[in-house]
């Protein structure tokens, strides 16, 4: 893979990475029910608003048909350009396109549904050297393009079986679902609430806090085990058990994560002016520190002596509600466990709220909000106390994922607009802060390979301040198959970020990406 040198400019960088010139080369909800989805990945994959939020995508005719089975497929391509924050060496600045290529065979018949998905995905231009080595034996990613390097060396494509599932109908009684196999699953998606404004915020806001597809990323997870979903007093029961697949940003991902366990379950009420869900996870990583060395604030040495299981435990509830133009969201949840050889306690919280006037041009949507997880502030008491996001999909709520959602105060404003039934424009302003200065500031989304924690740290150096971030997407939809979207961010560092690139704290970060269903 050859770096990119040079590039004309940020402009260029954004703008043109995916052409030639620059790239050169009151009832309740209905459930999600397990085994109903598409061959598009994620309807939150890209930064910007869906054009009818919560509002699901039209079916499309499959392009083929054979033996019972409807074959239909999703190709999403994707140019991305990084002026990152920089450090002593390493290329900080550079741009590359990913491709995602998804078959999806779907059989279906009153009792039982069989689906099949197949994926390619392919790099083109990723730089070789978007890595800075403080030491020989340290590697820091500049950006998601060193992400990629770091996981497959020079490979630059592979094909994987993404889903592979049977689903069975009404074993438990009408509308309930069983399903065995490869599949994908977001939590808080278990249901689809009739409200569009409420379906954007659980989609948008609360799902895949804790278990996620990650489908930003160009290969992104998904999870072999079982789901039950079933009607239960006047709402939905949701199990799942579990583990990772591989993937994310490794592209060989036909493996699963052995090693790796969850089992979650959830309780969900809808109605049109209201969803609530109280929720459990149980997550175990038994990867002993020959393949997975713990990502906390303690000494390597400690860390890398560490051969315990991770076992953790978290008990949580959220609510969304809209009062007439008003709309407000709470989430919360609290953990216990051991971290290896620590006792863990975590927190976590979100509160938000916004605020959609009615006959107004453009259809303005102003949010705002603020977010807390626990960090550790203490590396030799015994205790972790770093809220912990085990398999989430962090770029929901880093939309510039250098960072994660542990650790974090995120005080933010979001701000949509909506000109016509096609563009979405989107605008989102944080500041945010670390939840403890003597802990770590992480980046990271869980577990994607067998040898490596999935979730990185860097030294705050005892700064509290992390970044001030600014961003902006269009997002157009060109036919009911196709859209194209447009992102821009900036981040302007604060202590923590410049203890470690000390070149220059700052950073930006940009896309244009193009989505199709056939």
């Amino acid at each position: 893979m050859n770096s990119t040198h040079s590039l004309a400019g940020m402009v260029c960088l954004v703008a043109g990475i995916t052409a030639p010139i620059c790239a050169q080369t009151t009832a309740p909800a209905p459930p999600a029910t397990p085994g109903t989805t598409t061959t598009t990945p994620s309807a939150t994959a890209t930064g910007g608003t869906p054009a009818a939020p919560g509002r699901p995508q039209p079916a499309l005719k499959p392009f083929a048909t054979l033996g019972g089975f409807s074959f239909s497929g999703y190709l999403r391509s994707r140019g991305e350009g990084y002026d990152y924050f920089d450090a002593a060496n390493g290329t900080s600045r550079y741009g590359f396109t990913g491709h995602q290529l998804r078959i999806s065979g779907v059989k279906t018949t009153p009792n039982l549904d069989v689906q099949l998905d197949l994926q390619h995905q392919l790099f083109t231009n990723l730089p070789d050297s978007a890595v800075f080595r403080p030491n020989p034996t340290t590697a820091v990613p500049l950006g998601q393009g060193g992400n990629y390097f770091l996981a497959n060396g020079n490979q630059d494509g592979t094909l994987n079986i993404k889903q592979a599932f049977v689903r069975f109908k009404n074993n438990l009684g009408k509308g309930s679902a069983i399903r065995v196999g490869r599949f994908e699953f977001n939590d808080g998606t278990e249901t689809v609430n009739p409200n569009p404004t409420l379906n954007f915020l659980k989609v948008q806001r609360l799902s895949q806090r804790l278990i996620g597809t990650f489908s930003f990323t160009h290969v992104g997870r998904a999870f072999d085990g079982a789901q039950i979903s079933a009607p239960v007093a006047n709402g939905n029961l949701t199990f799942v058990g579990a583990r990772p697949t591989e993937g994310v940003f490794q592209l060989n991902a036909n493996d699963n994560i052995d090693a790796v366990n969850f089992l979650y379950g959830a309780y969900t009420k809808s109605d049109k002016t209201a969803d609530a869900r109280v929720f459990a996870l149980a997550y175990e990583d038994g990867r002993n520190a020959s393949k997975s060395v713990k990502t906390d604030n303690r000494p390597l040495a400690a860390r890398q002596a560490d051969n315990d299981n991770i076992r953790v435990y978290t008990l949580g509830a959220d609510y969304v509600r809209t009062v007439g133009e008003f709309d407000v969201l709470g989430w919360g949840a609290l953990q216990t466990g051991s971290w290896g050889t620590l006792d863990h306690r975590g927190a976590a919280f979100a509160l938000e709220g916004g605020y959609q006037p009615k006959g107004v041009k453009w259809r303005p949507w102003l949010r705002a909000g603020y977010y807390y997880a626990s960090g550790d502030g203490d590396a030799t008491d015994g205790k972790h106390g770093t809220f912990f996001t085990p398999l989430p999909t962090p770029r929901l709520y880093s939309r510039f994922p250098f960072y994660n959602q542990m650790n974090s105060k995120d005080l933010f404003a979001q701000f949509i607009l909506r000109p016509t039934p096609k563009l979405n424009i989107r605008s989102e302003a944080h500041v945010l802060q670390l939840a403890n200065a003597n802990d770590l500031y992480y980046l990271g989304g869980g577990a994607f390979q067998d040898n490596g924690f999935g979730m990185a740290g860097r030294p705050s150096g005892g700064h509290k301040g992390l970044a001030n971030v600014f961003d902006i997407s269009f997002d157009y939809t060109l036919n009911p198959r196709s859209s194209v979207g447009l992102y821009v961010a900036r981040a302007l560092g604060k202590g923590a970020i410049a203890n470690t690139f000390t070149q220059n704290k700052n950073a930006t970060f940009g896309f244009i990406e193009y989505t199709t269903r056939f």
